[in-house]
Parts: C-alpha cells; structure tokens; sequence
C-alpha cells in the first residue's frame, strides 16, 4: 500500500562553495626579479545545500565540509525529514555526485 500525502511540494535544490582566497594581483618588477606580496597557503571552504520551494518561498539550507554523495545522501535524508507529510519533488542539477554508484 503506498503511503498517502497531504499534498505535493515542487523544490529546487542546488549547492554553492564560499570560501577564502587571497587575490593576488599582477606585480610590476625588473626583469630577473621575484615579486613580493602576501599570499596565502590554504583555501578554506564549505558548501551550501538548498532547496527552495518555488510556490511559496520556503527555503531549507544545511552547511557540509565539501560535496559528494554521502554529503548529498545526507542532505535528503534532512530535507525529508523536515517535510513527512508532502510528498516532495525536488529538481536538481546535473551534478555527478546527485547519482548513485
């Protein structure tokens, strides 16, 4: 027997990375000579998943370390729970990591 729903939500879902970089511009120097600058070694970052609800605006977003499947797996699982009772459609992109392996 399939479940029954109270009623059917549209969603669209997509992931963003924000992050720290340090813009290093051009650096004008003599010939033979090395620039000098600050510059940065590393490049800290996280993702942002969401999902948005087209018809009223409703919006779930849930920050992960990077993305892959079991960050996306992941994802689902909370966006489900958050919505038991709709039955729930959430459009996605092309991304390799909204597949199963």
């Amino acid at each position: 027997m399939l479940p029954q729903y109270e009623n059917m939500r549209y969603f669209v879902q997509a992931e963003s990375r924000f992050g720290l970089k340090t813009i290093e511009g051009r650096k004008i120097t003599l010939a033979g000579v090395k620039p000098v600058g600050q510059w940065q070694w590393q490049f800290k970052a996280f993702w942002l998943y969401g999902a948005v609800e087209s018809l009223t605006g409703e919006s779930l977003f849930w920050q992960f370390s990077h993305v892959d499947t079991e960050c996306y797996q992941q994802f689902l699982n909370e966006f489900a729970a958050c919505y038991p009772k709709s039955l729930n459609v959430l459009q996605v992109d092309n991304g390799l990591f909204h597949k199963a392996k």
